[in-house]
């Protein structure tokens, strides 16, 4: 139900689920299921409240929770992104630096509890996990986006995003590209400073990635400086200018000041972009010390533009958090937010809450009184 929140380790519960990914083929929903060092599968062909998993990684069983570093094994789970080419699934398995510091690639065709991963970026082997600053290296992987055979990597504590190229990937492969550290107009691999604040090029402590794929964009949730860096990528989704272009949640590039209101954030976190229903171009973050989802129109972008619909409180300056059909919880954790496009339902995971909600984002939301984009501002869930 919607006012239940304990913690469990089950078969249906969940013990502060960070990552979420979404499998549209197979209808299967993803959940890096943190502190319980596992990722929960789950069919959501059909959605029925409290349903159990259907499988397991990073644990043999439902009722084990135990952190590892193995091919197996697990430590503080967070960025979860599904490649549906391939069948692979990518998992932070690591976040904000006390865990694994690396990221697992899944073959997931078919899934048994336990499996082994297939490949590891950030390290050489499945048994190191101690991060560092490198070409391929991680320190607190978070959030990750998959696109056009890039994997896009926030590397939460080297305050930087890096990319590494997956189309035939190897064990600690060096990375392709990389933003938030920049020299002489290049990426530069050993440094992990906050690059002199806000400003257009530097990052303080990224938490997620999401790639525009038609319009070619890279959404950077810049946690710290309390905004969204949107950079311009080439026809191939690859950076090529460092600069961000536009950003969000602040007026300007030199600003980093957190607030609550329809122009401003404050520790942004999960970001899913979505364009799959015509005429709709749409962001949603994960405003996590607000705790909201801002919805923004990014048909067009302008530094500062305000959200155009809300999801948690019911107007873009009130706080509330709670443990209803509407609230959220996220408590500080890291909070990631996916979508089945097919249906336009949006998942966002309520760590506080030990939950993952379900809301309905089509444009004629049934739950709307007077529909405003598909969303009705502090819209109930469904699930």
């Amino acid at each position: 139900d919607f006012t239940s929140n304990g913690a469990a380790t089950t078969q249906a519960g969940m013990n502060s689920p960070r990552g979420i990914g979404y499998d549209s083929g197979g209808t299967r929903l993803f959940v890096g299921d943190e502190d319980n060092n596992r990722v929960l599968v789950y069919d959501v062909s059909i959605i029925t409240d409290g349903e159990d998993a259907t499988n397991v990684l990073g644990q043999a069983d439902f009722i084990s929770s135990g952190g590892a570093t193995t091919q197996a094994g697990m430590r503080y789970v967070s960025g979860i992104a599904y490649d549906s080419g391939n069948d692979m699934l990518y998992v932070a398995d690591g976040s904000n630096n006390v865990g694994n510091d690396r990221v697992l690639q899944y073959d997931v065709s078919s899934i048994s509890d336990g499996q082994d991963a297939t490949k590891v970026l950030g390290h050489t082997d499945f048994i190191t996990s101690i991060g560092s600053t490198t070409q391929a290296t991680l320190l607190g992987p978070m959030g990750i986006s998959f696109a056009s055979n890039l994997l896009y990597v926030s590397d939460h504590v080297n305050n930087r995003i890096i990319v590494f190229d997956v189309t035939a990937i190897t064990d600690g492969e060096d990375a392709v590209n990389g933003a938030g550290q920049i020299v002489g107009g290049s990426p530069i691999y050993t440094k992990s400073g906050t690059n002199n604040g806000p400003g257009a090029i530097g990052l303080y402590n990224p938490n997620d990635v999401a790639v525009d794929t038609t319009n070619h964009r890279l959404f950077v949730s810049d946690n710290e400086n309390n905004r969204i860096l949107v950079f311009n990528l080439n026809s191939s989704d690859i950076l090529v200018d460092y600069t961000a272009d536009n950003v969000l949640g602040q007026s300007d590039f030199l600003s980093d000041g957190g607030a609550i209101t329809a122009t401003t954030l404050n520790d942004p976190m999960g970001l899913y972009y979505d364009d799959s229903i015509s005429g709709t171009d749409r962001l949603f973050v994960a405003d996590a010390a607000n705790e909201r989802v801002l919805i923004y129109d990014v048909t067009s972008i302008s530094d500062g533009e305000s959200a155009v619909n809300v999801l948690g409180p019911s107007d873009f300056t009130s706080y509330s958090t709670g443990t209803t059909q509407a609230l959220f919880k996220f408590s500080g954790e890291y909070v990631d937010i996916t979508m089945d496009t097919n249906n336009s339902l949006l998942f966002v995971g309520d760590p506080g809450n030990n939950r993952v909600m379900v809301f309905d984002v089509s444009i004629n939301d049934s739950n709307c009184a007077t529909p405003n984009d598909g969303i009705c501002d502090g819209e109930n869930a469904l699930y």
